[in-house]
């Protein structure tokens, strides 16, 4: 839509400066965020938009954030505004200029276009009449050769102006300018005045002096205040009537120009656009760490101790931690062959990456084995081989925690447990956080609605990181945590109400990860940063506040809170791009449906941190069912095929923009980690025993076919 933009992102590519495209009558620059915000200019000349997007460049990069403010505090008249926007125009251009001398010949013509047409207030003859400031400022937008009329003893001006390279320089040309036009309209209104009293005639009665006009029709005089020159404006000659600014002074031109720029240059092609920022405030007080978390449940299993409230897991009374310690000793045994199996593979992986990347070298030291070969090789040296340190890696895994995972949530735990185990074999850092929209409902600030400027993506106040893995937790806390993990796994009620699961707010999760990524590598110095999402479904919505038309009053607007799903709901039509602060990125919203929201926000994790990103789907093995899970995906995919590869390997992928792979696996009892091992009483008979074996080795190979498709990923 605004192929434009191209030459901006050339401007901008090493400036700490965001730049955007609103439905806006001005450009105007955000301080705070770094946001250079352009108006959808159209009906316009290419020279004519590089030029306008030139000077708000510069003004983005040369013109002091607080300088405006200061200055204009002053209190040195409301005409001195326009002076000091016309000397700063003229110092941030030349300095624009300088910096991309390609924009100057698109200066020059679009500013004479600018001059024929009249934007400046009438043609070079009209303003050649105009007071000095005016002048000066046609004199350096049209340049010296426009015919601009400059007079010897203002010539200082102008070599003044040319000198300019700080903006307080600015301020003290423009200062003394001021005053200078102040007391040359003073000298000409004194001039007035004394021409004025000159055309008086006679005494009346009361020996007042009484004023005529002095034209052929000998009509009465008009009085102060009154049409005397037949233009239709009242004038006043110094008693304050019809002009309340009479003492001040201010650049016409500067005034015309910007009033032409917005009329003949505005926004009247139908074009909307609306730019949410990210919010890209620290999540750390979103996070409950995983101490807290285990002194809740250890509180929790000692409050049903004492109540004798214990829930039932197979018809027996115990805690979560009594629960879990069975549970546990079965996973153990249950999957120590598949985390013995993903750690051999990925450190084979690794080791054939490092040997790629080994290289050989000659020596210069002759081997004597390839000595008798000289006559047709003459590759008779010794070589070496040398290879480079493998990269260091870490992960980031999150959990969904919400309502729908609950039937699922069992196997879940079990699949993550995997993951934390083999991180822990092969000596990685990772962290493991579930996502949840129920853990309390308080506000923080930065983060939550009453916090975040307009605009801007904010959290629900109930919205929380739960750690329940760090990799530098002791063996005892990790454990404990697994132990509790499986029992919840169970039966997820079976804890504190804030534990409960609730909404998926995986958008959310999403836009947090660029922080808690930030704060991984603070602790740990990795080369690479593996993030895996483990979910079910798609995002609940996420909120902003903005402002609206009212429609029944001009610039009447009123603040809504608005859900970024539905923009339709808060009726607008246009373009919807997010913005990325950090990584001054924007990044186009072609629709609202869902998944296409959550590909974005994966976009922009992954571009701004490098990681890879693994997203894991939990989906059931029918055609139908996965098309009604996947129903908001925007690619063309054949269900049937999916269906049946899941049928077959328990796993398939899904076409995805957002991840780097996205898995889908199986639901239910496909989602179990029986990897090899099975159970055995004493009282099987043969064929149960042969059959229960078949399944287990039929499982074994299922998973580890998921588990190589995992490692190729992220190793």
């Amino acid at each position: 839509m605004f192929n434009q933009k191209d030459l901006l992102a050339k401007l901008l590519a090493t400036e700490d400066v965001t730049v955007l495209h609103a439905e806006a009558k001005t450009a105007s620059f955000d301080v705070k965020n770094r946001v250079l915000t352009l108006p959808v200019w159209n009906d316009m000349t290419d020279e004519t938009y590089d030029h306008l997007t030139g000077h708000e460049v510069g003004h983005a990069l040369y013109t002091p954030a607080d300088g405006w403010g200061k200055e204009l505090d002053k209190g040195l008249g409301n005409g001195f505004k326009s002076f000091l926007n016309v000397v700063e125009d003229a110092r941030i251009e030349k300095l624009i200029q300088r910096r991309y001398p390609g924009l100057r010949r698109s200066f020059i013509k679009s500013y004479k276009k600018m001059l024929s047409d009249g934007f400046f207030g009438g043609d070079i003859e009209k303003l050649n009449t105009f007071p000095i400031i005016d002048r000066i400022n046609t004199f350096f937008k049209a340049g010296p050769t426009a015919g601009v009329r400059i007079e010897r003893d203002e010539q200082v001006w102008i070599d003044e102006i040319e000198k300019l390279e700080t903006w307080d320089e600015v301020v003290d040309v423009a200062t003394r300018l001021y005053a200078y036009a102040k007391a040359k309209k003073d000298e000409e209104s004194e001039q007035e005045l004394n021409d004025f009293e000159d055309v008086s005639v006679g005494d009346d009665e009361d020996g007042e002096y009484e004023t005529v006009d002095a034209d052929e029709d000998g009509e009465d005089g008009k009085t102060d205040g009154e049409d005397v020159d037949g233009d239709g404006e009242g004038k006043s000659y110094g008693n304050g009537i019809g002009d309340e600014n009479f003492d001040d002074v201010e650049s016409l031109t500067d005034k015309s120009l910007n009033e032409n720029i917005n009329s003949n240059y505005n926004n009247d092609s139908g074009i909307k656009v609306k730019n949410l920022m990210m919010n890209v405030t620290d999540v750390k007080p979103l996070i409950v760490d995983y101490k807290t978390i285990i002194n809740d449940f250890d509180e929790y299993d000692t409050k049903l101790n004492a109540t004798n409230e214990q829930y039932r897991w197979n018809g027996d009374d115990m805690t979560m931690g009594s629960r879990g310690e069975d549970l546990f000793i079965k996973f153990m045994a249950n999957n120590k062959k598949a985390i013995s199996y993903l750690t051999k593979e990925f450190e084979m992986k690794k080791s054939a990456n490092d040997y790629v990347r080994a290289t050989t070298s000659k020596t210069g030291v002759i081997d004597p084995i390839k000595m008798n070969s000289y006559l047709y090789n003459d590759d008779i040296f010794k070589k070496v081989t040398t290879v480079p340190e493998g990269k260091s890696h870490g992960m980031i895994m999150y959990l969904d925690w919400s309502g729908s995972m609950n039937g699922d949530m069992k196997a879940t735990v079990d699949q993550l447990l995997n993951l934390v185990h083999f991180c822990r074999n092969v000596n990685i850092p990772f962290r493991v956080y579930a996502f949840t929209s129920g853990y309390d409902n308080q506000s923080v600030d930065g983060l939550n609605k009453e916090f975040v400027d307009l605009d801007t993506l904010w959290y629900a106040d109930s919205f929380r990181f739960l750690e329940f893995f760090n990799s530098k937790m002791n063996k005892k806390d990790f454990i404990t945590m697994s132990k509790y993990l499986l029992a919840l796994g169970e039966d997820t009620q079976a804890s504190p109400f804030k534990y409960h699961l609730h909404s998926t707010p995986l958008d959310a999760a999403i836009m947090g990860a660029n922080s808690l990524h930030e704060l991984f590598l603070k602790n740990h110095r990795v080369d690479i940063v593996n993030t895996i999402f483990l979910t079910d479904g798609e995002s609940h919505p996420m909120f902003f506040e903005t402002e609206l038309e009212r429609g029944y009053g001009p610039g009447e607007k009123y603040k809504i809170t608005a859900n970024i799903n539905d923009l339709n709901g808060w009726r607008f039509e246009g373009q919807v791009n997010i913005i990325d602060p950090l990584s001054k990125k924007r990044y186009p919203l072609g629709d609202t449906q869902r998944q296409e929201i959550t590909e974005l926000l994966l976009k922009m994790y992954r571009e701004r941190t490098g990681s890879t990103t693994i997203g894991f789907r939990i989906l059931p093995n029918k055609a139908g069912s996965i098309a009604r899970e996947l129903r908001y995906l925007r690619f063309s995919i054949n269900f049937k095929d999916l269906a049946s590869k899941m049928r077959k390997d328990k796993y398939c992928v899904i076409p995805s923009t957002g991840y780097t792979k996205y898995f889908g696996i199986g639901s239910g009892k496909d989602l179990a980690t029986a990897n090899g091992s099975f159970e055995v009483t004493g009282n099987e008979t043969k064929v149960q025993l042969r059959n229960a074996f078949k399944l287990a080795s039929k499982t074994k190979v299922t998973s580890r076919a998921l588990l190589n498709e995992f490692v190729k990923e992220v190793a």
